[in-house]
Order: C-alpha cells, then structure tokens, then sequence
C-alpha cells in the first residue's frame, strides 16, 4: 500500500492578513511491471529495472485536427506503445481532486556501485507524469515525460500541451548545463511545475539551473494537471553510456501551493548530501556482517 499523507501547513502573513496553504504528500514508490526492489538502503531502496521501449510523446494537434484526422502525429497519438519495462509509481492525488497551481516533486537518485559491469559512473531515467492517479505501464497514461541524468537535464518534458503543426515543428530542448558531481554520490531532484502556465524549474543539488516554457500555451480553461510521477527507463542507443539498471532512489516527496513563494520557502533545501554509508551498520542484524 502507498501511504498517502497530506499534512497541511499555514503560513500568516500579518500584514495582509493572507492565509497561505502548502499540502505535503510524503509517500513510497509502487512498482508496476519489470521493476524489482531488491532492499532497503539508507537512502531509500535499490530498484533493478527492465528498460522499456524508446518513445517521445507526441504533442495534441491543433483544433482543426479532427478525430477521424489519419496524419503521422494523430495516428501516433491514438496508438501509444506500452512502455513493456518497469515503472516506479507514486499515485498523491485523487482523480476527483483538482491541483493548486504549483507542483513540486522532490527525490534522490544515486548509480549503484556494483552489480552492473559498466565503468561508467554516470546514470539516466525519465521522469514520468499523468493526470492520472495510477499510471499503468503504458504511455497513454502520460501526459508529460522527460530524460534525466547525473550530469545534465537533457529533455524537457514532452506533453500534450505543446501547439505543433507537424513533426518538424515539435518544440526540442537541450541544454547541456555541467553540473560537477562526484561519482556515486547522491543527487537530489526538484521539478516544480506552474500547471496554469506550463512553466518547469529544475532544480539539482540544490541548484536552481533554469525554466522551460515549452508547455504553452496552456489556458486557464485547461490546465495542466498532475496526479502521479513515475520513473522508467528506456532502451535507445544512448543506453550504453549509462548505467540504468540499478538505480538507488529515496522516497518521493510531494507539494502543492498556490503560490511559489510560498511553496520554496516552506519547502526544506534539497541541497547535495554525502551518502550515509554508516546507516548500514543500523539496518542490519549483529548475526548478519556482510
């Protein structure tokens, strides 16, 4: 069972005697399909991952687009694939309740050092989201999507709310920010998103790195909306430069506020932390040294 805890905080502003609300959802991961935890670890639990299929979602046409429209992006968009690997899914709220305009999601993520054969340090998932509570393994349940690694965010989020025409007009996104990160250690995410204005903060090891406005326009008739994240990774030819198989992720974290502000001043820093090897002496038994 996913524990789903809202725990809500008042911030008073005397001087204009404003009441501002930020709804915490602290909960575990939920695995669905070829994803196993294989244990607890002080940073969370190791997952071992199958890789799902390489896939970029495809932005909803135009109105003029009509159902029975058969070109290249509707037909992609009425017949996702199903992701066929492991997916990491934490469900925070209900499909009858609506989100507070700014979203925000923090976790951990660190490459395990051992079982996989790769020399490489460096590690990559995507970073799902639905308007759904529960996501399936299938990528019709999403409505955004975006590839991560330790060193750089490579793709913002692909969703249904971009305007495009065709698929040479698909807005792309690359970045390649350096971020000097050693190797093994921890690194800590925070994405927040503004669901009226499609705009997401990227926040790594505490750092502030940028905002993407690729998810306009979005009207105030129809926001984004977001009810779960999830984290998969996908089989591509960039797979071999990372590792991906085994990822050690924390436990997500959830919070909603209707202004952002508030939101970053309420939310604890997400800063870089060095990794609590000597937790592991507290998880074990005396009977159990290795």
């Amino acid at each position: 069972m996913i524990r789903r805890i809202a725990l809500y905080v008042s911030v008073i502003f005397s001087a204009c005697s404003l009441i501002a609300e930020i709804a915490v959802f602290p909960g575990e991961w939920e695995e669905k399909g070829g994803v196993k935890k294989l244990f607890d670890t002080p940073l969370g639990a190791l997952y071992r991952f199958d890789e799902s299929k390489s896939y970029e979602l495809i932005a909803t046409p135009n109105p003029e687009h009509k159902d029975q429209c058969d070109c290249a992006i509707c037909r992609k968009c009425k017949n996702p694939p199903r992701m066929g690997g492991g997916l990491l899914r934490f469900g925070f709220l209900k499909n009858s309740k609506r989100n507070w305009r700014y979203v925000a999601i923090d976790f951990k993520v660190r490459a395990f050092p051992a079982l996989d054969r790769k020399e490489t340090p460096d590690f990559r998932f995507f970073l799902a989201r639905s308007e759904k509570n529960n996501i399936n393994t299938d990528y019709g349940d999403l409505n955004g999507l975006a590839e991560l690694t330790n060193s750089w965010f490579l793709r913002s989020f692909s969703t249904r709310h971009w305007r495009v025409f065709n698929e040479n007009e698909l807005p792309h996104s690359s970045i390649p920010t350096f971020i000097l990160t050693p190797a093994f250690e921890p690194k800590s995410y925070r994405l927040v998103f503004d669901t009226m204005s499609g705009t997401l903060d990227y926040y790594q090891n505490g750092v502030f790195l940028f905002s993407y406005h690729d998810e306009i326009p979005v009207t105030g008739h129809s926001p984004i909306e977001v009810r779960s994240f999830g984290i998969l990774t996908q089989e591509d030819r960039y797979s071999r430069h990372y590792r991906e198989e085994y990822l050690e992720i924390s436990a997500p974290v959830v919070r909603m506020a209707s202004s952002k502000k508030e939101l970053m001043e309420e939310a604890p820093p997400a800063g870089f932390s060095p990794y609590p090897y000597g937790n592991y002496y507290s998880m074990v038994k005396n009977d159990q040294p290795d």
